[in-house]
């Protein structure tokens, strides 16, 4: 299903971007740079194109803001048990390299009150769909190559 292209904030580091949805999926991002090859595409094809979608596993409203003066997108969610609170963003870094090396989406899930079950689909397919990615973890990280 696609989303009304209002429901989308940006976020980014001045190289790159990725839009984020009202119910918390990277629908479109393309690292290492705006002109690089997209790593989600939803936003283009909803079947192929991949996402990073976390989202309440019950019916839920959302609100979503910037926090102010700043790039960082917030994203409440409330349901029926409790509150949750979902943080994004891509830090800029002053001397980027060129290989991409430190661009990276930060996402920071916190339960502000009661209780909240989440489900989280990493689905990313680089190369504007055309690969299967190996995707490797390393740490607290997920590093998607293709």
């Amino acid at each position: 299903m696609y989303e009304n292209i209002g429901s989308y904030g940006l976020i980014g580091d001045m190289h790159s971007v990725a839009l984020v949805s009202a119910d918390g999926s990277i629908d479109y991002c393309s690292m290492p740079h705006i002109d690089s090859p997209t790593v989600f595409a939803a936003l283009l094809d909803d079947r192929r194109g991949g996402r990073f979608s976390i989202t309440p596993d019950s019916e839920f409203e959302s609100t979503q803001e910037y926090i102010e003066n700043t790039n960082i997108l917030r994203i409440g969610f409330e349901t029926r048990s409790g509150r949750a609170e979902l943080v994004d963003f891509i830090p800029v870094f002053k001397n980027n390299d060129e290989n991409g090396k430190h661009h990276s989406i930060k996402r920071l899930l916190r339960i502000t009150s009661g209780s909240v079950d989440f489900k989280i689909l990493f689905d990313p397919r680089p190369d504007y769909a055309r690969t299967e990615p190996e995707i490797n973890f390393e740490g607290d990280k997920i590093l998607v190559e293709s």
